[in-house]
């Protein structure tokens, strides 16, 4: 799937990927099924980075969550399938909502139990881990994923880096436990 406009047609997609409608209809249950499976290809490749990392560093593993998290939403079928998603909310909200429950909203729901765990043993200081989390995510994906979408081509790579740095940064700088020196 590119990057490009309207939601490609059944046809368009078999053309590009192969296969026939029969096939589409058999595994995906159309092309609803098929952009749900795309949403939860997409989801996963995110948030590996939060299930599958040993927690024995919060910055290491804020980085490479927001390292995930911009790589893949700033590949081709990631802006390919926020743009449909964009697009389409309010013809197909059902597909928003799948969008945002598999994707963001859990993505945020798992960094929060990061957060909650980081807070018990006392490494940050937050009210609320879930809202901490959408603002973690939010600023990560900030206005570098937004005006990708919408106007130009890719960041580079340096450029990806480094906001990830500062937004790590900036983050714990935000939730950082009151130490004795702090007083």
């Amino acid at each position: 799937m590119e990057g490009g406009g309207a939601t490609p047609s059944l046809d368009a997609i078999i053309r590009r990927v192969g296969g026939s409608r029969r096939s589409i209809y058999t595994c995906f249950g159309g092309k609803e099924g098929l952009q749900t499976a795309l949403i939860d290809t997409v989801a996963s490749e995110i948030l590996a980075a939060l299930v599958a990392r040993e927690e024995s560093n919060l910055r290491d593993t804020l980085t490479c969550l927001a390292r995930n998290l911009l790589y893949t939403l700033l590949s081709p079928h990631g802006i390919g399938l926020s743009r449909i998603v964009l697009q389409n909310s309010f013809a197909a909200p059902e597909r928003a909502k799948i969008f945002f429950e598999r994707g963001p909203g859990k993505g945020a729901e798992l960094l929060a139990q990061i957060l909650e765990r980081a807070r018990r043993r006392g490494e940050i200081k937050v009210a609320d881990s879930l809202a901490a989390a959408n603002c973690f995510i939010g600023m990560a994906r900030g206005n570098l994923y937004l005006e990708h979408v919408l106007l130009r081509e890719p960041p580079g790579e340096a450029e990806v880096e480094a906001h990830i740095r500062m937004v790590v940064d900036i983050f714990l700088e935000g939730v950082r436990a009151s130490t004795a020196d702090d007083a």
